[in-house]
């Protein structure tokens, strides 16, 4: 049995009742094990400012890049999150994770202590969300992912389009991950206009989930072999998918933004944009 540390988040206001979302973290392809093989991965700063992504737009589909999918409106969560920290965890890395949502999103976590008191209310029991945080999710990427998870945003390879960008090898994946790799019915999604992203947070390294070491998972355009699987922090469509999502009634007046940027949910003033553009 792997030892997994845990994250609490409470919603005081949606009665939620979720089954615990594990990563095992004896799965994940390492950046150590990118390294020992000589593989570099691109850079978040490469990956936000889309500049790996010249050659497959041009020989995909665009048409086909316009979707990106995440859990519908019934999964939603309301701000403020309340959220404990399990006492094995450091607590000031959880919550740099979390500052890091706060200041791009419309979301507000309190913090809560670890006392009983706190559980003897119905709505904080059915209102529990636990999440399991392996050894490779404990990076401030790693941690988003697991939040951005239990907030309703899916993973990438489990897209409607996905078979055009990746090939699935459904011989390799262990059992108890067959699961995080089927993809998701129209009737369970939301669309939202955000291309496919191998660099997302959610989005599975190649050996992600394998039984035998073998492939689980292969970009269709290998250039993108070392990005798939990275957890160093979350790209501007990670977070801009959150924003779509649950922050785009928060404005009282809509700002029209350029270069794939949004407005942003603390400034309704000013647009979220693409480093380098403004």
């Amino acid at each position: 049995m792997i030892y997994l540390k845990k994250l609490f988040l409470y919603s005081a206001f949606y009665i939620l009742c979720v089954i615990p979302y594990i990563i095992s973290s004896t799965n994940f392809s390492s950046n150590n094990e990118y390294i020992n093989k000589g593989n570099i991965k691109r850079s978040i700063e490469e990956i936000n400012n889309f500049k790996y992504d010249n050659k497959i737009t041009n020989n995909l589909s665009t048409n086909n890049r316009k979707k990106r999918e995440i859990i519908k409106s019934q999964y939603k969560w309301t701000s403020p999150i309340y959220y404990q920290v399990d006492v094995s965890l450091n607590y000031r890395f959880i919550k740099k994770a979390i500052r890091i949502l706060e200041t791009s999103t419309c979301f507000r976590f309190v913090y809560i202590s670890l006392s009983k008191n706190h559980f003897s209310g119905k709505k904080f029991e059915k209102g529990l969300q636990v999440i399991g945080i392996g050894n490779e999710c404990l990076s401030l990427g790693g941690i988003i992912h697991m939040i951005l998870r239990t907030l309703g945003i899916i993973y990438q390879h489990c897209r409607i389009d996905r078979d055009v960008f990746i090939k699935v090898f459904p011989e390799n994946i262990a059992a108890e991950y067959m699961k995080d790799f089927q993809i998701l019915p129209k009737s369970k999604i939301k669309h939202t206009p955000l291309p496919y992203e191998y660099g997302s947070v959610m989005h599975f390294g190649m050996q992600t989930g394998s039984k035998n070491r073998g492939y689980t998972l292969m970009p269709k355009d290998h250039l993108y072999e070392n990005t798939v699987g990275q957890l160093d922090y979350p790209t501007f469509n990670d977070i801009k998918a959150l924003n779509l999502h649950y922050c785009s009634k928060i404005c009282k007046y809509t700002l029209i933004c350029k270069n794939h940027g949004y407005q942003d949910p603390n400034d309704c003033g000013k647009c979220i944009c693409i480093d380098g553009f403004a």
